[in-house]
C-alpha cells in the first residue's frame, strides 16, 4: 500500500474517531434517561414531602430537556462540519465547540448542577429519603461527567486545530 494512501485511511480514521467523541458528548440521551427514571419512580416512593420532590424533578428534567433540544440542534451543525467532503476544517470544527461549550457550560452549572446540588442538601437531613439521596447522587455525577466531556471536547478542537495550522 502506498504510504500517501496509508496518510489518507490515517485521517479519515482520525476525522470519524473525532467525530464520534464529539457527537457524543452533545448527546443528552444518557441525563434524560436517568433522571425519566427517577421521574418514574417518585410516584412509588414513601417520601415525607413527596410533591415538592415530584415538582422539583419535574422542573430538573424540563431544563434537562431544553438542552437537549439545542444540543440536537448543535449536534446536526457539527455533523455538517464534520462531513463536508474531504477537507476537515478543524479551525472552524474548533470554534462550532468553543462556542458551544461556553453555551452549555454555564447552563449546566446553573440550570442543573447547583438546583440538584441545593435540592440534595436540602433533602439529605430529611428522613425515609437515603434511596432518593443516592439516585440523586448519581443523577449529580452524570450531569458532571457531561459537563467534563464538553471540556474535553473544546481541548481536542483546539488541538486539532493548532495542529492542522502546523
Amino acid at each position: 500500500m502506498p504510504e500517501d494512501a496509508i496518510d489518507r485511511v490515517l485521517q479519515l480514521c482520525q476525522k470519524n474517531y473525532l467525530a464520534q467523541i464529539l457527537l457524543k458528548a452533545f448527546t443528552w440521551d444518557s441525563l434524560t434517561a436517568v433522571s425519566a427514571t427517577l421521574q418514574a419512580g417518585l410516584s412509588a416512593r414513601n417520601l415525607a414531602d413527596q410533591d415538592r420532590a415530584d415538582a422539583f424533578i419535574r422542573a430538573w428534567c424540563a431544563a434537562c430537556g431544553l438542552q437537549k433540544g439545542v444540543a440536537n440542534k448543535f449536534r446536526n451543525q457539527l455533523n455538517t462540519l464534520l462531513n463536508s467532503g474531504d477537507y476537515t476544517d478543524y479551525g472552524a470544527i474548533h470554534a462550532r465547540v468553543r462556542k458551544a461549550a461556553d453555551w452549555f457550560m454555564p447552563r449546566v452549572d446553573e440550570e442543573l448542577v447547583a438546583p440538584l446540588e441545593s435540592h440534595i442538601k436540602t433533602w439529605s437531613v430529611k428522613k425515609r429519603t437515603k434511596r432518593y439521596i443516592v439516585e440523586l447522587n448519581a443523577l449529580l455525577s452524570e450531569v458532571k461527567r457531561k459537563r467534563k466531556q464538553l471540556e474535553q471536547c473544546a481541548v481536542i478542537t483546539e488541538d486539532l486545530a493548532k495542529s492542522a495550522t502546523e
